[in-house]
C-alpha cells in the first residue's frame, strides 16, 4: 500500500509541493501574485486532480482570488492563513483540499513576504495537532471568531515551524 499524505499518495503530495522547488519558486510566486487560481489549479493537477475546483466551491475561490489581488495587499501572515482556511473549509479540491491548501498557503507566505524564503515548516506542528487544526479549519468560514481561532492555530504552527527550522539550521552549522 502506498504511503499517504493528507489523504493522497505521498508521491502526489511531493509533486504538489514541487511548485515551490528552488528552480521554479520565483515563477510560481510571480504567477500566484497575478493569477492565484491558475496556481491552485496547477497544484491540484500535481496532487492528482484535474485542476478544477469541486462544484459549488468556485464562489469562495473567486472571493479568495479577489482578496489576494487587492492593492495594497493585506498582511502576508493573515493572507496565508485565510488561503489555507478557505480551501480546507470549502473542500474546494475534494480529497486533495488539505494538500492544495498547505502548498497554496506556503506559496502565499512566500509571495507576500511572510516567509519570503519558505524556510518555515508549519506542517510538522499541524500534523501533530491535526484533529484540532482541521476542526478549526473546517469551521473557519462560519464566523469571524471562527476565522480568528483558525488564524491563531495557523500562526502558532508557523511560530513552532520557525523554531524547528532554526534548530535544523543550528544543527547543520554543527
Amino acid at each position: 500500500m502506498a504511503q499517504r499524505c493528507s489523504g493522497i499518495d505521498l508521491e502526489q503530495c511531493i509533486a504538489a509541493y514541487s511548485v515551490l522547488a528552488p528552480d521554479v519558486v520565483d515563477t510560481t510566486t510571480r504567477t500566484f501574485l497575478r493569477a492565484p487560481l491558475q496556481v491552485l489549479a496547477k497544484i491540484d493537477v500535481l496532487a492528482g486532480g484535474d485542476g478544477r475546483p469541486r462544484q459549488g466551491s468556485a464562489p469562495q475561490l473567486q472571493q479568495l482570488a479577489a482578496l489576494l489581488q487587492q492593492r495594497p495587499p493585506a498582511d502576508g501572515a493573515i493572507l496565508a492563513g485565510i488561503v489555507q482556511a478557505v480551501i480546507i473549509a470549502s473542500e474546494a479540491f475534494g480529497p486533495r483540499s488539505i494538500v492544495v491548501a498547505l502548498v497554496a498557503s506556503r506559496c502565499t507566505a512566500i509571495s507576500y513576504g511572510f516567509d519570503p524564503r519558505g524556510l518555515g515548516v508549519p506542517e510538522t506542528w499541524l500534523h501533530r495537532h491535526r484533529k484540532h487544526y482541521l476542526a478549526l479549519a473546517q469551521a473557519s468560514l462560519g464566523s469571524e471568531q471562527a476565522m480568528v481561532d483558525f488564524l491563531g492555530i495557523f500562526l502558532q504552527a508557523y511560530s513552532k515551524g520557525a523554531e524547528e527550522a532554526e534548530g535544523i539550521a543550528q544543527a547543520a552549522q554543527g
